[in-house]
């Protein structure tokens, strides 16, 4: 490897792989061709960097809606037993995350040759 960095960095939230980004920017680490990077949020600023971030979009619609109806109930309800949900967040993949466009070592022989044989049939 040509460099000390990490494959791919996942962080808690989109604003902190904003902030990733514009560090390895700072540092000529490319996104995605260094590293990969994925945030978790699903905020809208991610769509406008370049390249656009990869999230994991969570359902804040429904994590509202859900706390709304816990409260109420244990509003009701003081002594009633602990509620636990699971929501479903999606994945969003934009080209922050896109295969490196750079490929090391044997590997690029490998594809050159697949190529050559490609193209001799």
């Amino acid at each position: 490897q040509s460099h000390s960095c990490p494959d791919a960095v996942f962080c808690a939230n989109d604003d902190l792989a904003i902030g990733a980004y514009r560090g390895m920017r700072d540092l000529d680490i490319r996104v995605p061709e260094d590293v990969a990077l994925v945030g978790s949020d699903g905020i809208e600023d991610g769509e406008y960097i370049d390249p656009p971030l990869t999230t994991m979009r969570q359902p804040i619609e429904q994590m509202c809606e859900r706390a709304w109806q816990y409260l109420r109930q244990r509003i009701e309800t003081p002594d009633m037993p602990q509620q636990v949900c699971s929501l479903q967040a999606e994945l969003v993949i934009r080209a922050s995350s896109s295969k490196r466009a750079q490929v090391r070592g044997h590997e690029q022989h490998l594809i050159e040759k697949d190529k050559e044989l490609q193209h001799a049939d």
